[in-house]
């Protein structure tokens, strides 16, 4: 499935058809007869041809992506106006389409409830079966790997992790991840890890200079075998971030540096429990910062010292949504803060997955 970026595609609709007022006149329906702006993920809709669809965001419905891509992209001329005439209604900023049923995937590679966001591990500090090393392989043999970044399986064969860890022009280019690692020098896994080459990457523009929209899907070269020690984090839809107490505090974990002082990160992944500081709060502390663009694409996190460091770059920041599904969501990706790491007043920065 061709991966879009959902908030560009909906500004250029937007920006093509006018405001989402004017959607009203669209012929479209609805099975319960209710407003197209109010229409949820899932309920059912039918098409000006009288074909029955399902209403859902236009970057996860495969029949438009085609047809954009097919046609050129979304400036191509008349483009827009067929994608326009499937548009059920808006989330924000984010269109949603009429989406075909029989071009919905039987079998989506999303993860269910019940395949995601599940450990079985005896706890140990910093294990958890979804973190990823992201680097480079140190040798010919194939058999270990540099961790410059962290990453954090979402499918069998995706991983998000931070855009500008492909960015890093002073280390070699990143090729690989490592799955079901614990030490980085010593080989106290109960199963051996995994090493396994990046096909393709893909990030939704990011932009290095204001380090926005920090986020990298990855692709590996195949499918792997999820395990209790190699196991997906569930993905922050709607339907769950609707209903998480984010007065609890989140998990931030990977191999990075304990301080700014240090000059190597930790053989062995660390982890912290960290509350989320207010947007508007967090915007506050970093508005002297040149460079520095923050808004609900972000989270930010620390207190008290705790934070992520370098060479934690693109880990997870894990909630546990113990109230509702009991199962652990990647919430949020390891971004960037000020050079001293921890420093009281200054929290880290994150990509906030569920804006994204």
């Amino acid at each position: 499935m061709i991966k879009m970026n959902k908030i560009l595609l909906s500004c250029l609709l937007i920006c093509s058809i006018g405001y989402p007022v004017i959607c009203r006149g669209n012929k479209i329906k609805f099975q319960n007869g209710g407003s197209k702006h109010k229409i949820k993920d899932g309920d059912n809709c039918y098409t000006e041809e009288g074909k029955e669809g399902t209403c859902m965001a236009l970057h996860k419905c495969t029949e438009i992506s085609e047809i954009v891509k097919s046609r050129g992209g979304m400036q191509t001329k008349g483009t827009a106006d067929i994608v326009r005439k499937r548009i059920c209604g808006f989330e924000v900023r984010n269109a949603r389409v009429c989406c075909l049923l029989d071009t919905i995937p039987k079998n989506p590679i999303i993860p269910t409830l019940d395949e995601c966001g599940l450990t079985t591990i005896v706890k140990i500090h910093g294990t958890h079966p979804w973190l990823v090393g992201v680097g480079y392989l140190q040798n010919q043999n194939k058999n270990s790997i540099k961790v410059e970044c962290g990453g954090t399986l979402i499918t069998k064969r995706h991983i998000l992790t931070a855009a500008h860890c492909f960015a890093n022009k002073n280390i070699p280019e990143i090729t690989h991840v490592i799955l079901g690692e614990h030490s980085l020098s010593e080989e106290t896994e109960r199963e051996p890890p995994i090493i396994l080459k990046i096909a393709d990457k893909r990030n939704p523009g990011y932009n290095a200079s204001l380090h926005y929209r920090d986020i990298e899907l990855l692709t590996l070269e195949e499918d792997i075998e999820f395990s209790n020690y190699i196991f997906p984090a569930c993905l922050p839809f709607e339907q769950y971030v609707k209903n998480f107490n984010f007065s609890n505090n989140m998990t931030i974990a990977g191999w990075g540096k304990t301080s700014f002082a240090n000059r190597e990160g930790t053989d062995r992944p660390m982890e912290a429990e960290v509350p989320l500081v207010p947007l508007e709060e967090c915007k506050e502390v970093f508005q002297t910062f040149p460079n520095v663009f923050i808004d609900e694409t972000q989270i930010c996190l620390g207190q008290n010292g705790k934070d992520t460091c370098s060479g934690d770059s693109g880990g997870p920041v894990i909630f546990y949504d113990l109230r509702n599904t009991v199962r652990y969501f990647v919430t949020g990706i390891t971004a960037f803060g000020i050079e001293e790491c921890g420093h009281v007043g200054f929290p880290g920065v994150y990509t906030y997955v569920p804006e994204i």
